[in-house]
């Protein structure tokens, strides 16, 4: 998050540190969301949930580049 504030700069009425803070927040409260996950379900089986989502995804966007 170095260069945050020079990013969100461009924004527009919005403070860039506040854009930046709230960043911040979102990252510390998805922390404890991805720990729940992470208990309830095990490394394993995100991991392969993550991966095959992944896959998907770039496939789509490479069927979805061609011209």
């Amino acid at each position: 998050m170095f260069y945050s504030n020079t990013i969100f700069s461009n924004l527009g009425n919005i403070s860039p540190d506040m854009i930046t803070f709230m960043v911040g927040v979102v990252n510390f409260l998805a922390t404890f969301g991805g720990l729940f996950l992470l208990f309830k379900f095990g490394r394993r089986t995100i991991m392969i949930i993550g991966n095959l989502s992944m896959a998907v995804v770039l496939f789509l966007v490479g069927f979805f580049s061609l011209k």
